[in-house]
């Protein structure tokens, strides 16, 4: 049986749906460890499309009220235990662990004087990750240490005695070089403790976790033409020039944009990337800001080529590009902005304040799935069979994508 929400509700539906399961979870139509439905079977059920209710899934997973496991489904978060009732199998191996420790390397671009990062720039993915991932193993009586690696540190390497004072560790690899990854890989390994790794692009074998970058750019594209865009435009940066290699997660984003496009049947699709080079941090700079800064400088090389007669929309690599250029381009275009609808990566704080529709990274489902693969790892550390999850991010539709119009162009 189907249903709608009520049509004159001044509510958004996604935010109707939370509350409809929060309703379900109050009454106990679930209960703890139950799987839900899947999202086809409640947007049947609700009339709705299978975005709004991964967006209602999204918000009640980031208050750890729901946990999503890839491949398996939707599930209330089980109840937390008393000592005599485990739930989790994380307590049948906690008795047996000498050190109850986990070590956690996380990985970031800025340099150690710029670790007290502004309030106003919020929790960057990597620190949401981990945060999730933090809270879920203290649940069941382990301690996390951790340690922050910095990119092109020579001064940071692990030894394989310092590593096995641990019962396990993670690695947030997203910043290092390819080379790095794989160093750190090759040393967790020669320690010979279980671990895992997330954003992991290196040649070394391991049990990884990740977030599906080509799934996150369809979800754009496919919103942008379900509002009647077809000449699309991605924004971006290079890393080569200045950092030695192109960040992973950049080229990939990338590579999903011009597969998608040629999907479509877009001609000449890499004629509508505009990229600026990324310039290296100095000391006191946050990476995030620079990056904001070549979106500002894109503005000058979109306009001198003719970026305004060839879109209507604008994929951008991450918020922080897409609020650069939204900035320049109304310094640039001050007597009439051009009419385009925008989209991001990452759900930045400073991208919810200014309505910046984007593409919102699992961080939550991802720390959570980092521990449950962990403590598995844990239960069963001679096993060979190399482990992969990988978890889908979700679109959250704001002020900055509206339906494609005939004048959006400058004259």
């Amino acid at each position: 049986m189907s249903f709608s929400f009520p049509p004159n509700s001044a509510l958004p539906k996604y935010v109707q749906a939370i509350r409809w399961l929060e309703d379900a979870l109050k009454r106990g139509d679930f209960k703890p460890g139950d799987q839900l439905p899947g999202e086809s079977a409640l947007a049947k059920r609700f009339n709705v499309s299978t975005i709004t209710i991964r967006q209602a899934f999204q918000e009640l997973t980031r208050q750890g009220r729901l946990i999503r496991y890839p491949y398996r489904g939707t599930f209330v978060t089980p109840a937390i235990a008393s000592e005599n009732q485990p739930a989790h199998h994380a307590d049948l191996i906690r008795s047996r662990l000498p050190h109850k420790r986990i070590l956690v390397l996380a990985a970031y671009c800025d340099s150690k004087e710029t670790i007290a990062i502004p309030r106003t720039l919020g929790k960057g993915r990597q620190d949401q990750i981990l945060e999730a991932f933090e809270k879920e193993v203290s649940r069941h009586g382990f301690h996390c240490q951790i340690k922050r690696l910095i990119r092109h540190d020579t001064r940071q390497e692990l030894s394989a005695g310092e590593i096995a004072k641990y019962d396990a560790a993670f690695l947030l690899a997203d910043t290092l070089s390819l080379e790095e990854q794989t160093n750190c890989v090759h040393d967790l390994t020669n320690a010979k403790i279980p671990f895992i790794v997330s954003d992991y692009f290196g040649t070394a074998p391991a049990h990884r976790i990740q977030e599906s970058l080509a799934q996150g750019v369809e979800a754009a594209l496919s919103h942008f033409a379900s509002l009647g865009h077809s000449r699309i435009g991605l924004l971006t940066f290079e890393t080569l020039p200045h950092w030695g290699e192109e960040w992973p997660w950049l080229q990939a984003r990338r590579d999903a944009f011009l597969h998608s496009a040629r999907r479509r049947g877009w001609k000449k699709p890499e004629q509508r990337i505009w990229s600026v080079s990324l310039p290296k941090l100095k000391k006191g700079q946050y990476v995030s800001l620079i990056q904001e800064t070549a979106g500002e400088r894109l503005v000058e090389q979109f306009l001198r080529n003719g970026g305004q007669q060839q879109c209507t929309a604008l994929l951008a690599i991450n918020d922080r590009v897409a609020m650069g250029f939204q900035t320049g381009l109304s310094k640039h275009c001050a007597k009439r902005l051009p009419l385009f609808s925008y989209i991001g990566f990452d759900n930045e704080i400073a991208a919810q304040s200014v309505g910046l529709t984007t593409v919102a990274s699992p961080a939550q489902e991802m720390g959570i799935g980092a521990a449950a693969m962990l403590f598995e790892l844990m239960n069963a550390p001679h096993s060979r069979n190399m482990r992969s999850l990988e978890f889908a991010p979700c679109l959250l539709c704001r002020a900055s994508t509206e339906p494609v119009k005939p004048d959006a162009k400058i004259k």
